[in-house]
């Protein structure tokens, strides 16, 4: 284990995957393992919400709170505790070297709190699991065997003593590690999901050209599927205008246990074009611009 200054947004925050993001990359988080990887690689930051400010803001006052349940004192780290490619930034670690770890969550998260400090077959999913990683990967990185989860639910603060599961420490580290291997090290995206990709386009273009030769399997898949969705659309425009055809000009129609109900709707709208020539001042005005990546794939002749 090493002591490393790192603090977030750091070069050296660029060299680990943080406890914190555990769970993302083991599915268990409410990131994604490409949030993970494209940090590390690309340099993105996940865009901070008022949930985060608020547990931010509160650290300090949930960190004295627990140190006062405890009987202790709490003192934050300055550097990050690493081992291999895995690090953890402390929120607070006891002279006794027990790790605390603050959050800041609702009302409603108390009893799933508590569930934290059960056997792993008993935590509750979601936000109870994800903490429950990331105690995990403190722990480890720190040496340490017991932890303290501090969660301010509304006006209830749970402390629930955690101690180090070794076989789950030892199960992290190796999906670290296989991670880095597999994705950071290569600059190979993981699996993304939409609102992966959606984050990416707030991204700069930059002049690289990437070689993905990997990604042909990928490209085939892409091709068919779209052939296949523009044959499924050419027949579901036949079959609706086979329906509309016999409906005619009728209200209503059966056919077997089918009902089809026609009914009018109005939709109003705003005629740009006409605002654009009598009013151009107050249209230049109110008018907004914005754009997104228009991406182009050629498909091999064959």
């Amino acid at each position: 284990m090493i002591r490393l200054h790192a603090p977030p947004g750091s070069e050296a925050r660029q060299t680990f995957v943080g406890a914190s993001e555990v769970a993302a990359i083991m599915g268990e988080g409410y990131g994604t393992a490409y949030d993970v990887w494209s940090r590390l690689t690309l340099g993105t930051t996940v865009d901070a919400t008022d949930p985060m400010r608020i547990g931010h803001a509160l650290e300090p006052v949930i960190l004295e709170m627990a140190a006062r349940e405890l009987g202790t004192t709490v003192e934050k780290p300055t550097d990050a505790y690493v081992i291999g490619r895995l690090g953890a930034n402390l929120d607070g670690l006891t002279p006794d070297g027990v790790v605390i770890e603050a959050k800041a969550w609702s009302a409603f998260d108390y009893d799933d709190a508590l569930t934290v400090g059960l056997p792993v077959d008993h935590i509750a999913p979601g936000k109870a699991t994800a903490v429950w990683l990331q105690m995990q990967a403190q722990m480890y990185c720190a040496g340490a065997t017991r932890a303290v989860l501090a969660a301010l639910c509304d006006k209830r603060l749970a402390i629930v003593h955690v101690d180090a599961d070794p076989a789950t420490q030892a199960l992290i580290a190796a999906e670290v590690a296989g991670f880095w291997a597999a994705y950071v090290e290569p600059r190979i995206a993981p699996p993304a999901t939409g609102g992966d990709v959606e984050r990416l386009r707030r991204l700069p273009i930059t002049d690289a050209e990437i070689q993905a030769d990997d990604l042909a399997p990928a490209f085939e898949a892409l091709a068919e599927a779209k052939a296949a969705v523009k044959a499924a659309e050419k027949q579901v425009d036949a079959l609706d205008a086979t329906i509309r055809a016999r409906l005619g000009t009728a209200r209503s129609m059966t056919a077997g246990s089918w009902r089809l109900t026609r009914t009018r709707v109005e939709k109003s709208g705003l005629d740009t074009k006409r605002l654009q020539a009598e009013h151009p001042d107050l249209c230049a005005t109110y008018a907004t611009t914005s754009g997104y990546d228009r991406i182009s794939i050629k498909e091999p002749k064959r």
